[in-house]
């Protein structure tokens, strides 16, 4: 079927939908119907003949005797097929379909025993056929073209799905690609921020830190446009991310990224940590207390990996089940993994922990 659909808008801002549902052969195959109703007239032509030459009263003959089959499948293809079989109404479809296909067996019988003589008084045509023969003729004409209707349907039910497909797909790319420029700035803004401190105490440090953030820029550039990434070049993105931040945090904070039970090669949608562990520096390590701390933690299986993440918090701290982060985050985990994730946030009265459980997916997904 092709559903042509259109959206009359009114100045209230509501509108009304309708859709024209037509068979796709009415469109998309003129060439397949002369073909096929060219190939059943030669067919039945030299059923009808008597002889192997053809004369023109068997053309004539033929051409009579297929536009009453021409009735019957024109009536299940733009009638039946539409407003019954593809609504799923199999059994009146099916009773509709036989009372066509005797209702036009008897309109053949009929023209041919009574009426063609009115019609055509210089001709002399017989019912030469019986009911039950017609019957046969009319049923598998019926049957084969309603068999290349539904091919054809199905073939381009299969390209909408597709196209329908592809425009998602370019749809979440999209969508992925806005949120993560969100996490773009605000990550080089930190790590900006350190490199301006060193420079400021002239520190023996910097050339290093600048060399991260030079790896770290490579891998937003060449890497974080991907829908995933082998887990190993996010693990060393995090790497650069914690070196450069201990620069700015007091000599006490105790940081802990534990990832030796990793598979490299997982696959992972890249710079989905990153915002939580900005968020475990930034506020688990501006307390000034001795016990600021943040814990990483990564683990691998064959079928999912878990990252979890824990900061100590300062007791005046608002809740941040909301923050721009975990938004950010969340959505970019509904665009890729759909259901199939796990976010769990946990607040107590000093730390705050997030948990994250990814399935292993591929680029097909």
């Amino acid at each position: 079927m092709v559903e042509v659909e259109s959206l009359n808008q009114t100045e209230s801002g509501r509108g009304h939908r309708f859709k024209l549902s037509l068979p796709v052969s009415l469109f998309k195959s003129v060439y397949v119907q002369l073909a096929f109703w060219t190939s059943t007239y030669f067919v039945l032509l030299t059923i009808f003949s008597t002889s192997s030459v053809w004369y023109h009263i068997d053309y004539l003959y033929t051409g009579i005797f297929m536009s009453t089959m021409m009735i019957a499948v024109w009536m299940n293809a733009y009638l039946l097929i539409p407003r019954m079989l593809q609504q799923r109404r199999y059994l009146i479809y099916l009773i509709s379909v036989c009372i066509t296909i005797i209702a036009t067996v008897y309109f053949n019988h009929l023209l041919f025993d009574k009426l063609i003589d009115y019609i055509l008084p210089g001709y002399y045509f017989i019912a030469y056929y019986s009911l039950l023969d017609l019957l046969k003729f009319f049923g598998v004409l019926v049957a084969l073209a309603t068999l290349i209707q539904l091919t054809m349907e199905w073939f381009a039910l299969q390209e909408n799905t597709q196209s329908a497909i592809l425009l998602q797909k370019e749809k979440v790319t999209a969508e992925l690609q806005a949120l993560t420029n969100q996490v773009n700035p605000h990550f080089l803004f930190n790590s900006l921020s350190v490199l301006y401190s060193l420079a400021l105490r002239e520190s023996r440090e910097a050339p290093v830190a600048i060399m991260q953030l030079s790896d770290m820029l490579k891998y937003v550039i060449y890497e974080a446009s991907k829908r995933f990434v082998p887990l190993g070049a996010e693990v060393e993105m995090i790497r650069n991310y914690i070196g450069l931040q201990r620069y700015r945090v007091h000599v006490s904070t105790k940081i802990e990224f534990l990832e030796n039970d990793i598979d490299p090669s997982f696959p992972v949608m890249p710079m989905v940590f990153l915002p939580l562990i900005e968020n475990s520096f930034k506020h688990g390590t501006h307390s000034n207390t001795n016990d600021a701390f943040v814990s990483i933690r990564m683990k691998t299986t064959s079928d999912d990996m878990e990252f979890s993440i824990t900061n100590n918090r300062m007791l005046e701290e608002s809740p941040s089940t909301g923050g721009v982060g975990l938004r950010n985050i969340r959505m970019r985990l509904d665009l890729v993994y759909k259901e199939k994730y796990e976010l769990n946030i946990v607040e107590e009265e000093t730390n705050f922990s997030v948990h994250v459980k990814l399935p292993r997916l591929y680029e097909e997904n």
